[in-house]
């Protein structure tokens, strides 16, 4: 192993040079003049409303076929929504019968009852 050599000396410390001095304060220039107003176009007259069109008849409403299904007596028992039809169950004078309708232009209200497994 080599044996260490002797440790240098520290230099002097170097003073620190003149702040240089900060230049003097430009002035602000003048404020550029506004220009003229403009004058205002006149208001352009309103036209006539549109006339309204006839109303649009509501679509059909497409049955699907459907197995039936005894069910208890009571007007509309379930309202449930699987795409792409609509299944409700309707009270006749015989045996219930369900059946998937296609309802057009009607949103529906309420939250969305999940079919169940096999059936309605």
């Amino acid at each position: 192993m080599l044996p260490v050599g002797p440790t240098l000396p520290v230099g002097p410390t170097l003073p620190v040079g003149p702040t240089d001095p900060v230049g003097p304060t430009l002035p602000v220039g003048p404020t550029p003049p506004v220009g003229p107003t403009l004058p205002v176009d006149p208001t352009l007259p309103v036209g006539p409303e549109a006339p309204v069109g006839p109303r649009l008849p509501v679509g059909p409403v497409t049955v699907l076929a459907a197995p039936v299904m005894p069910v208890g007596p009571g007007g509309i028992t379930t309202f449930s929504r699987t795409p792409p039809a609509t299944w409700v169950t309707l009270a006749a004078a015989g045996p219930v019968l369900t059946l998937p309708i296609a309802i057009v232009g009607v949103a529906p209200v309420g939250p969305v009852t999940p079919a169940a497994p096999g059936g309605p």
